[in-house]
């Protein structure tokens, strides 16, 4: 048996998708994330290259026997930038998945809530190191929101906003410096905000995280979820869709790379 087990989704995604685990549990305290509240869910045991090699094999069994492209997602268990493997080795990692041969390049995006443990490091110098664009990953960041105060009662192991902002704009500066692309360097980011009703779903809010994107010139499309509550025991509740249709109105008209709301 598995200790990593591999996830495949085929609807609403424009690739089919095989998401993967970074770790068995976490211990990062995230107040939105199941793990936090799953008693045995807290040791952070790293995968390893074999693990995600393994993982991906799993996926890969259960797709349709003809697919024209395939991403793999990192955005099972576990925050990746935590991992030591895909930090430092990332290369590896995305070899791993090669050992079976596709006749098309494997598309790669790591979720991550951008740990305060990553301050130091960079993101180009952990994902770009080599030249072939297919191994440079999209970064998909959870900044949940940019009240300092409220993101470290949700996210206690999040770098503050505008730091994690600056190191994704050096991340797509980066990728256009290789590129001279800046369609494609602004591809290389996305940021996710899960709204919670009276929590994160207010349009001054917004608005601030908008502005903080735009003070530290990063272009990237939001995407945003309803929040889905880990356990019964949390006392919060997902925002209202009128609410989700305001702010999803707010970032379409003040955030130039778009909104996508995604049900």
């Amino acid at each position: 048996m598995l200790r990593f087990q591999s996830k495949v989704a085929l609807r609403f995604a424009s690739y089919p998708t095989i998401r993967v685990s970074s770790h068995l549990g976490c211990n990062l305290g995230c107040l939105h994330c199941k793990l936090t509240h799953v008693n045995g869910e807290k040791n952070l045991v790293e995968a390893q290259i074999n693990d995600f090699q393994k993982q991906f094999q799993q996926g890969l069994s259960l797709l349709p026997s003809k697919i024209a492209n395939l991403k793999v997602d990192f955005s099972g268990k576990g925050e990746p930038l935590e991992n030591a493997f895909i930090k430092n080795r990332w290369t590896h990692v995305y070899n791993a998945f090669s050992q079976n041969p596709l006749p098309f390049p494997i598309k790669c995006s790591i979720r991550t809530i951008m740990p305060d443990s990553f301050e130091s490091s960079s993101l180009s110098r952990a994902f770009l190191k080599t030249d072939e664009q297919n191994t440079w990953p999209t970064m998909t960041y959870n900044l949940m929101t940019s009240n300092e105060k409220m993101k470290r009662q949700w996210m206690p192991s999040a770098m503050p906003t505008h730091l994690a902002v600056i190191k994704l704009r050096d991340y797509q500066d980066a990728v256009f410096e290789r590129t001279f692309d800046r369609r494609f360097a602004t591809s290389k980011v996305k940021v996710q905000l899960f709204l919670v009703e009276n929590v994160n779903d207010q349009l001054d809010d917004i608005q601030k995280t908008l502005s903080t994107m735009k003070q530290y010139g990063l272009r990237a499309r939001i995407d945003i979820h309803p929040f889905v509550k880990p356990t019964k025991f949390l006392d919060h509740k997902p925002s209202s869709m009128e609410q989700i249709k305001r702010v999803g109105a707010l970032i379409e008209k003040e955030n130039p790379e778009g909104v996508k709301l995604c049900f």
